[in-house]
Formats: structure tokens, C-alpha cells, sequence
């Protein structure tokens, strides 16, 4: 988040003076549906996810878009670690 947080707080004032542009952040499925094992890492996806469409906000006036992608479930070893049944992944597809 405080990488993120840096960019938009070094990136705003180009963006109002071009009047225009797009920023695309992306966040996490885990921004809105919560997981056991997973609060620090679905907290700091939604605090991403709130700054971003805060950032949004704020610079719509000057006819930029700021857009969230929250992929779903992919297959990598930290997804695997959550499936903890044997039909888990095909519920998750």
C-alpha cells in the first residue's frame, strides 16, 4: 500500500495538469471476501482498494479514470495452501 500510496501522492498533480489519463491499480479478490489465514494480506488489498478509488475520486474532475482489478483465484502455491478439501480447488473454478 505505501508503494502505491508514493506513486499516486508523485503522479497526481502530472495527471490534473494533463487533464486526463488512467490508472489501473490491481488488487485482490481478497480485497472484498475475507479468508482465514489471510487478514494481513486481504487488509492490505482493501486498503489498497479504498485508496485507489479515493485517488479516483479526486482526480475525476480533471477527466482521469482510476480503475481496480481484483483478480480471482489462480493456481499458485499460495492459493493451494487454502485449499484445504478435496474438491476445494473445483469449488474455487
Amino acid at each position: 500500500v505505501g508503494g502505491a500510496f508514493n506513486l499516486f501522492q508523485q503522479t497526481m498533480n502530472q495527471f490534473r495538469r494533463q487533464r486526463g489519463g488512467a490508472i489501473v491499480t490491481v488488487a485482490s479478490d481478497a480485497a472484498h471476501t475475507p479468508r482465514i489465514g489471510m487478514s494481513a494480506y486481504g487488509a492490505s488489498k482493501a486498503a489498497l482498494k479504498s485508496l485507489a478509488l479515493s485517488v479516483g475520486l479526486e482526480l475525476a474532475g480533471s477527466g482521469v479514470r482510476c480503475n481496480v482489478v481484483s483478480p480471482g483465484s489462480t493456481d499458485t502455491d499460495m492459493q493451494r495452501t487454502l485449499w484445504v478439501s478435496d474438491d476445494a480447488e473445483e469449488q474455487r473454478i
